[in-house]
């Protein structure tokens, strides 16, 4: 189907609703009350002009009406309305991954936080040990400081001792 074969059957079409025709009246009804998809539009054509779509391919039609919406800067309803179920779709699913990373953040402070009080209490465990070896090891040196201090005055008692007894046994050392 050419251009002047669509733009006469156009102007047949104008007539004919003029004329009152009921077919071409509710097909004038449905062309201006919704834009139709290009499967619609072709149903329309069949039953306003049998003979005249024989010669129309579907993939024509479908480039033509692609051009008349381009031209007068319309967006057809059926895909007003397949683009509004992906944007809903699409915001569904925007929603689900903000919820996801909220609570992903959440985690991600919740470990921080823990890791933090980890950081502290294992610094105050190991302070604690630093303080508890330090204690033990003071406590261990002034217990060796008083064996030692034992051990010589025990030692020098002894030696005194030994020397008594030495004395005792050999009286001619004292003379």
């Amino acid at each position: 189907m050419t251009p002047n074969t669509v733009l006469e059957t156009w102007i047949r079409l104008l007539s004919e609703v003029s004329r009152g025709s009921t077919d071409a009246v509710d097909t004038m009804k449905l062309l201006t009350s919704t834009p139709t998809s290009p499967d619609d539009m072709l149903r329309l054509m069949r039953r306003f002009m049998p003979t005249g779509t024989s010669m129309v391919p579907g993939e024509a039609l479908t480039n033509w009406m692609e051009e008349y919406w381009r031209m007068m800067g319309v967006v057809p309803r059926h895909r007003y309305l397949e683009l509004l179920e992906r944007n809903e779709d699409l915001r569904r699913r925007l929603d689900v991954a903000e919820k996801k990373i909220q609570q992903i953040r959440q985690m991600k402070e919740t470990t921080e936080q823990t890791t933090e009080e980890a950081q502290r209490v294992v610094g105050m465990w190991t302070t604690l040990m630093a303080e508890t070896i330090r204690s033990q090891t003071e406590w261990l040196n002034s217990l060796q400081g008083r064996i030692t201090s034992e051990d010589r005055t025990a030692a020098d008692g002894d030696r005194q001792i030994v020397e008594i007894e030495t004395e005792q046994q050999n009286p001619e050392t004292q003379a």
